[in-house]
């Protein structure tokens, strides 16, 4: 099975856009299986190969964890210290509602 491309796009970078949207959607949260090498062939009719490298270069963003002999799957969101950020932009970064307490002393 070739891997063919579509409006330019090439059919690993298909499969990585699919599985992309899927966690974008919440239809795959952390700790979901991926499907396997096989199934993501056989789903996007291409070769092994093909599904082994969307799957390599996902695992290498960091968007999905490969566990040998288990399976593939969502890797929890990664935190990059490479910038330093106030509190507010941390939590809304990660898609939280950055709130503040005051508390007292009596």
């Amino acid at each position: 099975m070739p891997a063919t491309k579509t409006n330019g796009i090439p059919a690993y970078k298909r499969i990585q856009e699919k599985i992309r949207a899927g966690i974008d959607a919440g239809e795959l949260r952390t700790g979901n299986v991926v499907p396997s090498e096989r199934e993501l062939a056989r789903i996007h009719d291409v070769s092994l190969m093909t599904a082994r490298h969307a799957l390599a270069s996902l695992e290498r963003e960091g968007l999905v964890e490969r566990r040998r002999g288990v399976g593939t799957f969502v890797a929890a969101p990664k935190i990059h210290f490479n910038k330093l950020m106030s509190y507010t932009e941390q939590m809304s970064s990660r898609g939280l509602t950055p709130i503040s307490k005051f508390c007292s002393q009596k």
